[in-house]
């Protein structure tokens, strides 16, 4: 007799297959442990900095990033052969990092430091990017990078917003008023949406609108000690951990209102998602303090019942952080014909890989497909940039991508060169033809004749 699996466990068997590796930063035994997810276990330990707290993974998967509170470098890990590979200095008390979406620069921001650090693997020069006129007033917490990378968004304790970076300039643009005290953010895949845990005595979650800037909603979770906050990869929920009451609370994004909760191990800390959304890997530090007696864990969870499936050894003490590896070359999630390790939009079919901008979003799945910081539902040039988004002839399609001026009848079409702009078609041939229109008396007083 033949027994077979239930065909959730098959499913679910599938997704951890498609991530193998999770690297956890272990801030007690100072190491960066490489477990096997689908076994539960530790493949390597990792020797890096003192206290590492932070981490991020490049697209690739060859290589991973750790801050260190305690040190006064940035330690590169070869995820390949998961050896050391490097040390990047850096002020000391780093406590956050992130990496553009297409891993030449890193962003830093430190305790006690009043600058975002912008770190250029390529050149290899080094921005700081002052994110106050006050220093006293900043207290950064955490970073996150939109998928497109334009836009960088740090959130400062000592006050009530998020401040908000153009990533192409190094420049705070703005800043999104969030709360008290704000600290762990989270972005929607799409960019939209920036979440962020605020309060102290009585913890929220504020939902702010990035295309505006705005605040949209505040969700109560209640609790003092902050945890961590993930929105899944589909975009549906929103994961936060409450490390006082080890809850982890499971927000929709479609109604920003807190739809279920469970418990996870003990003081949770972190939240990685597989690719398909099917699964959630949450750190568990055990303590509230540093301790060496109470192992760590990661549990695994289950998002479609919101359950504990496995629990599997974090591979040191006091797990802060955890991302888990790309996924394998053959694994397409959205069955598109291109392998999610080269996909632009791994959750979104979109066989032509067609990305207008070159910011390695597919168009599928980017908000701007321009890059121009129009958003799509607005610009009246999706695909070429039209910053100004002028329309020569107010027929709802921006000079640069409009490939006529409109009715010959309108004469207003020869205002401001508009018959520079357009090759077909052509009402008129050149200058004179439109200075004709619109002053045919003089021009034919000084002997210019219409070319038609």
């Amino acid at each position: 007799m033949k027994y077979l699996l239930p065909l959730f466990l098959l499913l679910f068997t599938a997704s951890i297959s498609a991530q193998t590796r999770a690297y956890v930063a272990n801030v007690c035994t100072n190491n960066i442990a490489v477990i096997d997810v689908s076994s539960g276990s530790v493949i390597s330990n990792i020797p890096v900095g003192n206290r590492p707290l932070s981490l991020a993974i490049n697209r690739q998967g060859d290589r991973v990033y750790v801050a260190n509170l305690n040190s006064p470098f940035i330690s590169v890990i070869d995820a390949i052969n998961n050896v050391p590979f490097s040390n990047i200095p850096v002020p000391n008390e780093s406590v956050s990092i992130a990496l553009s979406p297409d891993g030449s620069r890193i962003y830093l921001i430190s305790r006690n430091n009043n600058n975002l650090r912008v770190i250029n693997l390529v050149t290899g020069t080094v921005n700081n990017i002052p994110l106050t006129q006050s220093p006293a007033a900043v207290a950064p917490s955490d970073i996150i990078v939109s998928q497109d990378g334009n836009r960088v968004y740090v959130s400062n304790t000592a006050s009530d917003y998020v401040a908000v970076i153009d990533a192409n300039t190094n420049t705070v643009i703005n800043t999104i008023v969030v709360g008290n005290t704000p600290r762990q953010l989270s972005l929607s895949p799409d960019g939209t949406r920036l979440y962020a845990v605020v309060g102290f005595s009585n913890l929220s979650v504020s939902v702010a609108d990035t295309t505006t800037n705005n605040l949209i909603a505040n969700i109560p979770i209640g609790g003092y000690l902050f945890g961590a906050i993930k929105a899944s990869p589909d975009g549906r929920f929103v994961y936060f951990t409450n490390t006082e009451t080890n809850v982890v609370s499971v927000i929709s994004t479609a109604t920003n209102t807190v739809v279920a909760s469970f418990l996870a191990g003990g003081v949770p800390s972190a939240i990685a998602f597989s690719f398909d959304s099917n699964l959630a890997y949450i750190t568990n530090r055990g303590s509230t303090g540093d301790t060496l007696e109470i192992p760590g864990t990661i549990s695994i969870v289950n998002t479609a019942t919101n359950t504990v499936i496995n629990t599997i050894p974090s591979g040191g003490n006091c797990p802060e952080d955890i991302v888990l590896s790309p996924i394998t070359q053959n694994t397409d999630t959205d069955g598109d014909g291109t392998a999610d390790i080269s996909d632009n939009c791994p959750n979104a079919p979109n066989p032509d890989q067609r990305d207008s901008d070159g910011d390695f979003l597919g168009d599928v799945c980017d908000s701007d497909d321009d890059n121009d910081t129009i958003q799509d539902t607005i610009d009246n040039c999706q695909f070429v940039s039209n910053y100004g988004q002028l329309d020569f002839d107010q027929d709802g399609i921006g000079n640069a991508c409009d490939l006529q001026t409109g009715p010959v009848t309108l004469r207003e079409q020869c205002l401001g060169g508009g018959y520079r702009l357009f090759n077909f078609p052509r009402p008129f041939k050149n200058e004179r033809d439109c200075l004709s229109a619109l002053t045919p008396v003089r021009l034919r007083f000084l002997g210019w004749e219409k070319n038609l």
